[in-house]
């Protein structure tokens, strides 16, 4: 049995479910790391298994997990089915995504220095590792590049999630992991989330690797033309900032290149007027944290029971019927104690937690 640790300003409040959905090899281990450490959240596992399945979540460890604030750390891309558990089981999403370009560079250094062997988004072998870098580049760019974009494309109309960029990541964890605990309705100051990335720092159990953006620029230009031609399949999207934004890279280096750039091409991928920005996103930040608020509450029975029990209450006391009648001398103590004992129930019951068993399963959380 692990005890859970105890936090004086989320008491009680209902249990925090962070998840990183990330693209590998995106800072993703060192992003959930950090924020485990700073908010003193467990760590744990929602697949049964790796070892190259897709990491679809696992109900069973949904649910072991449901009164426990935690964060976990999956490659998984999104779904009807995926977008329904986020919401009954009150998980926020934290979409982290990179360049397509710097990750055929991380993948393929991962290759040789680990294994690609297991990694979802594309199956090699051992068989792959005497390939010279171009070919095993080339490789990665044709089969593994197309899971990250679905990744992307699957998340991106999503709207109750956080979408965070690498390289801004890279840049100020601090920050970015401030805006991360933010959307996920938890306040902490600048000072006390440096502190937690120190303290992870110290302990050695991170594994932000080299952090270095802009790895890229030295793909061959075949490879990069490869990616923009994968992009260019979804012409609906042109003008999303993130696609946007990896064709005007992957312009960047195909200038820099060796070769003359076609001035036709380079203008092919000049980045696209933005869209109009959702009214949400527009709206100040406390209306669209209560509006996340509300959804989630829409998510999860016990919250929905006790919400009624709360309406019953006012009910009572604006328009049902006495249970003593106002003429007598203790006529108006029920219009009080009634709503007061309900929402007293409804808060217990939204926000009880039961013992946190560990499972067998939880190893290495």
């Amino acid at each position: 049995m692990y005890a859970v640790p105890f936090l004086p300003e989320r008491s009680v409040e209902l249990p925090r479910h962070i998840l990183v959905a990330c693209m590998p090899k995106s800072a993703s281990t060192f992003m959930s790391n950090a924020i485990a450490e700073i908010t003193g959240f467990r760590k744990v596992v929602l697949v049964p298994d790796f070892g190259g399945r897709e990491q679809e979540f696992c109900e069973i460890r949904l649910s072991e997990y449901d009164n426990l604030d935690y964060v976990a750390q999956q490659h998984i891309r999104n779904s009807k089915y995926t977008s329904s558990l986020c919401a009954s089981h009150n998980i926020i999403p934290i979409v982290l995504v990179r360049s397509l370009f710097d990750v055929v560079v991380s993948l393929r250094d991962h290759s040789r220095n680990e294994s690609l062997v297991g990694v979802p988004s594309v199956y090699l072998d051992n068989t792959h590792d005497g390939l010279d870098d171009g070919t095993l580049e080339n490789i990665i760019s044709r089969l593994a590049i197309p899971w990250y974009i679905g990744f992307y494309l699957s998340w991106r109309k999503e709207r109750d999630i956080k979408l965070v960029q690498y390289e801004d990541f890279i840049a100020d964890p601090a920050d970015a992991l401030r805006g991360i605990l933010k959307f996920s309705g938890i306040s902490m100051s600048r000072e006390e989330i440096e502190a937690g990335i120190a303290r992870l720092k110290e302990k050695n159990s991170s594994r932000l690797n080299v952090g270095i953006k802009g790895r890229g620029a030295q793909l061959a230009p075949e490879t990069v033309k490869t990616i923009l031609e994968l992009l260019d399949l979804y012409p609906e999207i042109a003008s999303d900032p993130y696609v946007a934004r990896m064709k005007a890279q992957g312009a960047e280096i195909l200038a820099s290149s060796d070769s003359p750039l076609d001035p036709a091409l380079a203008q092919r991928y000049v980045p696209a007027a933005a869209p109009a920005r959702p009214i949400l996103e527009k709206s100040p930040e406390w209306l669209k944290q209560t509006i996340r608020e509300i959804k989630r509450l829409g998510g999860n029975p016990r919250r929905l029971i006790g919400a009624g029990l709360i309406v019953l209450g006012l009910l009572h006391f604006f328009l049902l019927r006495d249970v003593i009648p106002d003429t007598t001398l203790l006529g108006r103590v029920d219009d009080v104690l009634v709503p007061v004992v309900l929402a007293y129930i409804a808060g217990r019951y939204m926000t009880r937690r039961s013992k946190i068993v560990r499972v067998r399963s939880d190893k290495g959380a």
